[in-house]
């Protein structure tokens, strides 16, 4: 599984993110933890801008799992792009 990443063949990985809605957006309203997940929900992995080639990084057999409490108090509306893919 070259470019491919995630737990051994013939495992399963689960990704419990909690406090989802923690993240303050930012002056335009983004917030870029979120948008990471919302990318690998979407797209099934990320970029990797940071090597000599640009190269698209397959996340395999994971699970996402999220909480988050009602907005107010510290915590902020989620984008719909990401509440949409739950």
């Amino acid at each position: 599984r070259k470019g491919a990443y995630g737990p051994p063949i013939g495992k399963r990985c689960a990704l419990l993110v909690d406090d989802l809605n923690a993240p303050v957006p930012e002056r335009y309203g983004a917030q870029p933890p979120l948008e990471l997940l919302r990318q690998y929900l979407g797209h099934g992995g990320w970029y990797d801008c940071h090597r000599d080639s640009i190269g698209f990084k397959t996340i395999l057999d994971v699970l996402l799992v999220a909480a988050m409490g009602p907005t107010g108090g510290g915590r902020h509306p989620v984008s719909p792009r990401l509440v949409r893919h739950f």
